[in-house]
């Protein structure tokens, strides 16, 4: 079955909205050098994640590269996957496993940058997943625009870890994004907004009910 994860939480309301509507992860955007709406203050983070039911992956989301900054943000957060978005360096991303020897790490490939196969790559070694996102000039997340499918699933297939795809998936376009890639994953943010910058509970459970129709692979 395909995991779906909802990233962009800013409240325990729309937290809950989202597991209750069945999503497997939640993101929390916290450490930002570019646009980012949705970034939350790490003492929020921390709150929610505390009073969130069990099974629910909880996902650091960041776009710091400073290893020390970060070790104390990601420790402090108490979720349970860090999820790089910036270009720290596979060495860097060793120094942090070795400090969280039980969390799950997951890299961020934009797929609209030169050569993104042979990025991916430079990553597969050290991370448990690889994110395909797009980036622009001021976001490197939440963009709201849609990979190319066909270069996702030419990176899926070249590289020994799971795919998580992400890039502006909605509830019009998952199912197509899901036959062309067939992803481990799949991560939607801006798409399922509702006018005021937060999770709309229709626009999301009409996303996980698509994800959750698709005959897959798993």
């Amino acid at each position: 079955m395909v995991k779906v994860k909802i990233c962009g939480i800013r409240t325990l309301d729309e937290a809950m909205m989202c597991v209750e509507e069945g999503s497997d992860g939640l993101g929390f955007i916290c450490g930002v050098r570019y646009k980012a709406e949705d970034a939350t203050e790490i003492d929020t983070i921390r709150k929610i994640v505390k009073n969130l039911p069990p099974y629910v992956t909880t996902v650091f989301v960041t776009h710091l590269e400073d290893v020390g900054e970060l070790k104390g943000l990601f420790r402090f957060s108490l979720c349970q996957v860090l999820q790089i978005q910036g270009d720290m360096s596979p060495e860097n991303v060793v120094k942090l496993r070795n400090f969280f020897p039980f969390a799950k790490f997951v890299k961020a490939v934009h797929v609209n940058r030169e050569n993104p196969l042979e990025y991916a790559k430079r990553y597969e070694e050290t991370v448990d997943a690889l994110l395909l996102d797009t980036m622009t000039e001021d976001r490197i997340g939440g963009t709201g625009i849609p990979c190319d499918w066909n270069i996702c699933r030419f990176i899926r297939k070249s590289v020994s870890k799971p795919v998580i795809l992400a890039g502006g998936l909605s509830p019009e376009n998952v199912l197509e994004a899901l036959e062309v890639v067939r992803p481990y994953g799949v991560d939607a943010n801006s798409k399922l907004d509702d006018p005021e910058g937060m999770k709309d509970r229709k626009k999301v459970r009409e996303f996980i009910k698509k994800v959750r129709s698709w005959i897959g692979p798993f």
